[in-house]
């Protein structure tokens, strides 16, 4: 059963220094995917320098803000599958590898979709 809205849309990132045009991506998504969609936002979090983070406090904001999580390469192997292994059965979990703003929108499409 899918929480009442609104939903968040967790996008884990990597440094801009892998994807210098990341930021750019980003604007566009939330220019022609999340503000269309009313009931959306969307939650940024970038991976330290080795491409990790701390799973435990994206847990407790993904459980806090419900919603898909989408995880853009490269990400730390060790990290996404805590992650997955955590709160897959509760949650939508993409793991994408994008090079394009075009990739990057049909994967926060695609999490959207998998979510409701």
């Amino acid at each position: 059963m899918v929480p009442e809205p609104p939903y968040y849309l967790h996008l884990g990132l990597p440094s801009s220094r892998y994807h210098p045009m990341l930021p750019d991506w980003i604007k566009v998504v939330w220019e022609g995917v999340i503000a269309q969609q009313p009931d959306w936002n969307l939650r940024c979090f970038e991976y330290d320098n080795n491409c990790g983070f701390v799973v435990q406090d994206q847990i407790t904001a993904i459980k806090g803000t419900p919603g898909p999580v989408l995880l853009v390469e490269p990400v730390q192997t060790t990290c996404r599958n805590k992650l997955l292994e955590r709160i897959s059965l509760q949650f939508s979990v993409m793991v994408e590898d994008v090079s394009c703003e075009d990739e990057l929108t049909s994967a926060v499409n695609q999490s959207i979709d998998a979510y409701i």
